[in-house]
């Protein structure tokens, strides 16, 4: 039997989280949502019933005492993310934590240390990567260009009334597609702040001009206070051109699509429809599959170790809470 205990039972993860691991179990006979954990008793009491869990908790480390799971997911706000997943791993247990997986690049990189000193599995959140039409494009991608021809990318992140001072760790969401779309680290980012102080405190639209260690371009944009909630990249590659419209929660451009122009002519053109893991946000956003692609692995044996792959793209939102004119790898 595969257990899965789960730690933060909140807005988030009752959204995304818990009908991902509902739909898991529900598909799969070897796994067993074991138990859920949340410090407010009645919340994990509620989230246990409604989806599935065996048992609920209001302390983790008697959770795990007595579960004993095979892989834990921890969904919590970033401030308690770091506290809770390094004490995970210090007593062995693979883990699928939320994005960032840190507040800043001290805490990811510690986290990182951790996992290797204790060979502990681990994936972090970012659903972006695992979006039916992102794994679509990459695909593509490796079907259509060498490697290394990217040219650049145009990335756009729109949403709607959002005057959160910290922006940032919505905005990582953009940081890590682009590199990981562009399979390559960031070199040099210049960042240009259109503060927007009437708007609330630390309120700004936020533009970024990067290269990357191959040579290509990319420009990001984060306006968090525009008239639509979107979220698009275009990529150019040679004789190759790819559209992408994510479908987000809400979104104008939902169920979302992907396009690729080759050499002036509409080689695909896809709906999120007709590339999707179902229809519900949950599944057409990607956190379905980091779910159960995760456990796939460790039940296959494998010992995945995903953290690494995240460290840039926390110190580049690091970059923009601090409002620095510029980053250098």
């Amino acid at each position: 039997m595969f257990k899965i205990c789960l730690i933060g039972c909140g807005n988030h993860s009752s959204k995304v989280h818990g009908p991902s691991l509902r739909k898991y179990a529900g598909m799969n006979q070897e796994a067993l949502l074991a138990a859920c954990c949340d410090m407010n008793e009645a919340r994990a009491a509620k989230y246990s019933e409604e989806f599935g869990f065996a048992a609920n908790y209001s302390d983790f480390n008697i959770m795990l005492d007595e579960e004993k799971p095979d892989v834990v997911c921890v969904v919590t706000p970033v401030e308690a993310t770091f506290g809770i997943v390094s004490k995970v791993m210090k007593r062995g247990f693979a883990v699928l934590l939320e994005k960032p997986p840190g507040k800043d690049g001290q805490e990811v990189r510690e986290l990182l240390s951790i996992s290797k000193r204790y060979n502990i599995p681990n994936r972090v959140a970012f659903n972006r990567r695992f979006m039916p039409l992102v794994r679509k494009l990459k695909q593509m991608m490796n079907e259509n260009i060498k490697p290394g021809t990217i040219q650049n990318i145009e990335y756009q992140m729109e949403r709607y009334n959002r005057t959160d001072p910290d922006f940032s760790t919505t905005a990582i969401h953009g940081i890590d597609a682009v590199r990981y779309i562009m399979d390559c680290d960031y070199k040099h980012i210049k960042f240009f702040y259109q503060e927007l102080p009437e708007l609330g405190f630390n309120v700004a639209n936020v533009h970024m001009y990067c290269t990357f260690e191959n040579g290509a371009n990319a420009n990001l944009h984060f306006c968090p206070v525009s008239g639509a909630v979107n979220e698009r990249a275009s990529i150019n590659a040679m004789d190759n051109t790819f559209f992408l419209q994510m479908p987000m929660r809400n979104c104008y451009d939902w169920p979302g699509k992907l396009v690729h122009i080759k050499q002036n002519c509409v080689a695909a053109e896809l709906s999120g429809k007709e590339i999707s893991d179902g229809e519900e946000p949950f599944e057409t956003g990607g956190f379905y599959y980091e779910n159960a692609s995760f456990f796939d692995l460790l039940i296959s044996g494998q010992k995945p170790q995903e953290i690494e792959t995240t460290v840039q793209s926390v110190e580049v939102a690091e970059c923009i809470r601090k409002r620095l004119p510029e980053y250098e790898a």
